[in-house]
């Protein structure tokens, strides 16, 4: 006779148990029954929508099969229950009542009893995404017509319920089965598989096990060997032992290069002060716009006319100092660069792209369209007969989208065999997104990108700039497109990781339901590189909205960063990860920051993983915790290539000005070129208006191309016009060598600009670095 609980369980008892279940913050147990109703009936929703054509015919019934049993589940609501502490939650395959959830269900349906059991005893509270590779879910995958993608998004963490004392609790389990058909071998009709020898649940009796070694004794031997804890799974055990080995192209340094502008914000730091009714904060350190047209252009102008092996960097910088809508201004710029990409003596022409994408002038619309098509116009442009090679029509394609060129161009383009082009694609797809912000194609250009993430045409390596191109229209319409995508684990991983990626940076809030959505694909995608990109968009939403998040998510936010850091979610491939976005979520709530700055502080000062610690000290950086300077300065001067680049931009990024000296000295003294620019990009960070003259005199004394070249970011970056005579002179004194002439120019190019961040910060903040093709790959390297 199958068990019911909640038919001996008083009334008393039961609504004694539920009054005492449910903490601030969390929900009634009829408000999440039907909460989970809900979310499951999505889910049915969402698989029977998705096209299964290709399955043979007893695969498709199978999967129809298992949609139906999951809608039967939903209605009857039995769901699975644990004794978590609210906010935290997690899943358990098979409950202390004997509930199943809603994928045991499915599978003990199809007679995978045997599997569900072990399962239930290995890890009954893992997550599908930590045992991806077990062979046994992969065949009863296959035969019932579901990927390990949709089986991860079925899984769901089980409701919460308290109960004081051994008597109490367990409603919602009514049933006890959770929608199974059919009993355990045995006949046994509920299993306890967690609880230790003697905690059995009234009514259940362990089932008769496998004879494979698992007991669940607590005295018996072997790793599958569950702990006494009464409701808690198994850690560890030998199925969560096994973990997928992907080829990781999507690392948390790239990302962070990437967004550093978003983070960092010298300029601003370093030359606004704080304004008041009666006067308005002025720059005084800025060069002034007759200074940049007497003292920097005129530099910049003669090397790209006399010196041909300056000339791409002259001309960039040349381009990066004019506003491309002055026309006067803009015009002897562009008739420069064309000149430079049609003379075959130039071995680097091929950067004439990138320079006319700097210069982002309308009137190169129509010779940079000739270039993407690869027309007879364009041929004649670069004075050849032969095809323009790929990447020159790529770079042409970011280039007319930073214009303002016709998406129609970009779109036919794009139907030219894309899968034969992937740069090209991939370069014109992020080319619509620039596009968009012509008023006039705004709504053209959104709706072609929102059509391509419903339905999906192109090779991945495009697809996965599609939600980056989004981003770049800045249109409203794209959250909810995006967060589609990530709720129902949707498209192809690369797809649903560009998609955590670009929510992470629109969304305009962080509410419940944006968390809710990034935090399942963070514990749950099978994808290591999907989790890792929800983690990170968690960490960049706090960052961005944290001071405004409601209560409930913060709370949730704290629990998952703690846990997170305590290494509970048994991924270790994820912890860099975390621990970056922990980092984050403290600089958006300070005042939540008690119990995750002393963890961050260990991991950073912990021996061991040179790469966990040097995220910890970007971490530290981040979050702007002045009291990890020891930290960061022991890892600074103990640590090597790999940890000092890291712990010398944490303290610049931390405020920690008493570092300056050191960071000087190992700009100078460093042996190391990673060390050395890192050193200059930190002193940059550190946004102090007494930088520049020490920086600028170790620009002229270092002997390290590499350093020259951090140090010539620095000064750039800053913007402090008591650098432009140094500078000046070291880019057109014909005896220094090429390399400090050339980082001098880029300097000045850089000071110059009008805006804070440079042209190419939000490209490179929406482009998927983990698909980036070759072309896309070269601007996010530039600087």
């Amino acid at each position: 006779m199958r068990f019911s609980f909640a038919a001996i369980a008083s009334s008393a008892l039961l609504a004694g148990s539920i009054a005492s279940a449910f903490g601030a913050g969390e929900s009634s147990e009829s408000e999440q029954i039907a909460k989970k109703q809900a979310k499951l009936h999505s889910v049915v929703a969402e698989l029977a929508s998705r096209d299964a054509s290709q399955l043979p015919a007893g695969k498709r019934a199978a999967r129809a099969r298992a949609i139906e049993l999951l809608s039967r589940y939903a209605e009857r609501g039995e769901f699975t229950f644990h004794r978590e502490e609210w906010p935290r939650s997690r899943p358990l395959f098979i409950d202390e009542y004997g509930t199943r959830c809603a994928l045991a269900s499915v599978l003990d349906s199809f007679g995978e009893d045997a599997l569900v059991t072990r399962l239930a005893v290995e890890c009954n509270d893992a997550y599908v995404a930590e045992f991806p590779d077990d062979p046994e879910v992969a065949r009863v995958l296959d035969e019932i017509g579901l990927t390990i993608d949709e089986a991860a998004y079925i899984q769901d963490p089980g409701s919460h319920r308290h109960v004081n004392g051994s008597g109490g609790g367990g409603g919602g389990g009514g049933g006890g089965g959770g929608g199974r058909e059919g009993g355990l071998p045995g006949g046994t009709d509920v299993v306890a598989p967690n609880l230790g020898a003697g905690e059995v649940a009234r009514g259940a009796t362990l089932p008769d096990l496998p004879s494979d070694g698992i007991n669940a004794a607590p005295t018996a031997p072997g790793p599958a060997t569950p702990s006494a804890t009464p409701s808690g799974g198994v850690r560890g055990g030998s199925t969560t032992a096994r973990r997928a080995n992907p080829s990781l192209a999507f690392r948390w340094n790239d990302w962070w290069f990437a967004h550093r502008d978003e983070f960092v914000n010298v300029r601003a730091r370093f030359h606004d002060v704080p304004s008041t009714p009666e006067r308005r904060a002025v720059r005084v350190n800025r060069p002034t716009a007759d200074e940049i047209r007497h003292e920097i252009l005129p530099v910049l102008t003669e090397l790209a006319k006399s010196n041909a092996a300056l000339r791409s960097t002259a001309l960039g910088m040349w381009a990066r100092a004019t506003d491309g809508k002055i026309a006067a201004d803009a015009t002897p710029v562009r008739e420069a660069v064309l000149a430079f990409l049609a003379d075959p003596n130039q071995r680097d022409r091929g950067w004439g792209p990138v320079i006319l994408a700097i210069l982002a002038d309308p009137a190169t619309r129509a010779p940079l369209a000739a270039l993407v098509t690869d027309s007879a116009a364009g041929r004649k442009l670069l004075g050849q007969t032969s095809p323009v090679s790929e990447p020159v029509r790529a770079q042409s394609a970011i280039a007319y989208g930073r214009c303002g060129g016709s998406i129609d161009v970009l779109t036919a383009t794009l139907a030219d065999a894309p899968a034969a082009h992937e740069d090209l694609a991939a370069a014109c797809v992020v080319a619509i997104g620039l596009a968009a912000r012509e008023p006039t194609q705004h709504v053209a250009a959104v709706v072609w990108l929102l059509k391509e993430l419903e339905n999906p045409t192109l090779p991945v390596s495009a697809l996965a700039q599609v939600p980056g191109a989004l981003q770049l229209t800045q249109d409203a319409a794209a959250v909810p497109a995006l967060h589609a995508v990530v709720s129902h684990f949707r498209g192809p991983r690369e797809l649903r990781r560009a998609c955590a990626l670009a929510l992470g940076e629109t969304a305009p809030e962080l509410d419940e339901t944006v968390r809710d959505a990034l935090a399942s694909l963070a514990r749950r995608d099978v994808d290591a590189d999907c989790r890792h990109a929800a983690i990170l968009a968690l960490g960049v939403l706090a960052a961005r909205h944290g001071a405004q998040a409601p209560a409930d998510t913060v709370t949730q936010l704290v629990a998952f960063h703690e846990d997170a850091l305590a290494g509970k979610f048994r991924h270790d491939e994820d912890l860099a990860w975390h621990v970056l976005s922990a980092g984050m979520f403290v600089r958006g709530r300070p005042q939540d920051a008690d119990t995750i700055l002393p963890a961050l502080r260990k991991l950073a000062s912990s021996a061991g993983d040179v790469t966990l610690r040097g995220a910890a000290c970007l971490a530290l950086g981040l979050a702007q915790d002045e009291l990890a300077g020891p930290v960061l300065t022991d890892a600074l001067t103990k640590g090597g290539e790999e940890l000092v680049p890291f712990a010398a931009e944490a303290l610049g990024l931390a405020n920690i000005h008493d570092a300056r000296p050191r960071l000087l000295e190992l700009c100078l003294s460093t042996p190391s070129t990673s060390i050395g620019f890192a050193a200059a990009s930190a002193l940059a960070c550190l946004a102090d208006p007494a930088a520049t003259g020490p920086l600028l005199v170790a620009f002229e004394k270092t002997p390290s191309s590499a350093v020259r070249a951090g140090l010539a970011a620095a000064l750039g970056e800053i913007g402090d016009r008591r650098s432009i005579e140094t500078l000046r002179r070291v880019a057109l004194d014909p005896a220094r060598d090429l390399p400090s002439r050339d980082r001098a120019l880029a300097a000045l190019g850089s000071l110059a600009q009008a805006a804070d961040v440079a042209w190419s910060a939000p490209i490179q903040q929406a482009v998927d670095s983990g698909a980036a093709t070759p072309s896309l790959k070269l601007l996010l390297d530039l600087y």
